[in-house]
Parts: structure tokens; C-alpha cells; sequence
């Protein structure tokens, strides 16, 4: 039997938040001094990264509203919650394929051959990523876009163009038409 290690306990700020979290309904904003003042912890970086972990844990997905607070994700806001993280992502994915043209560049004709093919290699994983990638930013732009044109007033009667609708049949769709 091991020991408990009270070093591996999450700390009484965390717990508090993950019970206030759990409390949480879907679309809530609430301002860094709200949760302050709800939870009577206070909001610095390190008890913003504990919100972070709880969150983590109880797998509750927020929006950061830079330096106001937090949105709890709801279905409204489901989309933005996704391209957020996958830009993240994909900034993240650039900076590996920069640094590796940085290293190869300054660096390459040193390396030996094995260090060099790994390096290239990483960069074909990141040229196709980021291709992979954009084609997904691609298809959340597109329900963005066929979500606005849904619900603004198109003169034509409710039809939409075709042409701002991807992969479509080239003649106007009008949702009242009957099936045939």
C-alpha cells in the first residue's frame, strides 16, 4: 500500500471552484468579480489556472472574455468555443513547422543525416496538418455563413444562392418547396 501524498490533493481553492462550476448553467457570463465574489476566491493567474483545471475535470468548456471573465459554453456559442481551439491549435502547429525551417536552415548542414530527415519529415507533418486544418476553419466558416444567410431577410423571396453554398446542385433552394 502507498502513501498518501497530500502533494497530489487538488487544493481547497480548486475543490471550491469545481463545486461552483458544477453550479454553472450553459450561456452564463460571469465576470472575474462575480466569481470572486460567489466563490470568495480571488481571482489572480494562479487561481485562474485552478478554474482552468476544474473546468478541465469536470469537462465544463468556457469562453475567456479577455479581461472580463468567463462564458460558459452553450450551444449558441458551441462553434466559437471550437474555432478558438482549433486556431489555437493551428498557431501552434505554424510555430513547429518555423522553428523546424529555422533549425534546418541555420543548422542542417551541421546535423547528421538521421537529424535532418527527422526534422523534414516533422515538416511534411506540418505542411498537411495545417492543410487539414484549413479545411476545417473552412467548413465552420461555411456553417457561419450558411447560418447568417438562413436568418437574414434574402429578397428573393427565402431563396438562397447557390453559389454560397458548397457542393449544392446549381438551382435555387427554397425550403417551402415541396418534395418531388
Amino acid at each position: 500500500m502507498t502513501a498518501h501524498d497530500p502533494r497530489f490533493e487538488p487544493s481547497v481553492e480548486r475543490t471550491k471552484l469545481e463545486l461552483w462550476l458544477e453550479e454553472q448553467p450553459p450561456g452564463r457570463r460571469i465576470s472575474w468579480l462575480r466569481i470572486a465574489d460567489e466563490t470568495g476566491i480571488r481571482m489572480t493567474d494562479t487561481n485562474k489556472g485552478k478554474l482552468r483545471d476544474a473546468a478541465e475535470k469536470l469537462q465544463v468548456e468556457y469562453l475567456a472574455l479577455k479581461g472580463e471573465g468567463i462564458e460558459i459554453v452553450c450551444a449558441a456559442t458551441s462553434r466559437e468555443a471550437v474555432t478558438r481551439r482549433l486556431q489555437k491549435a493551428c498557431n501552434s502547429i505554424y510555430r513547429v513547422g518555423r522553428t523546424s525551417y529555422i533549425v534546418l536552415d541555420k543548422h542542417g548542414e551541421e546535423m547528421d543525416d538521421f537529424d535532418r530527415s527527422a526534422i523534414q519529415g516533422v515538416q511534411n507533418h506540418v505542411g498537411a496538418t495545417l492543410s487539414s486544418i484549413s479545411v476545417s476553419k473552412a467548413e465552420l466558416a461555411t456553417a457561419d455563413k450558411r447560418k447568417k444567410l438562413i436568418a437574414s431577410e434574402i429578397p428573393n423571396m427565402g431563396k438562397i444562392p447557390i453559389s454560397d453554398w458548397a457542393g449544392s446542385p446549381k438551382k435555387p433552394y427554397h425550403p417551402k418547396a415541396s418534395k418531388s
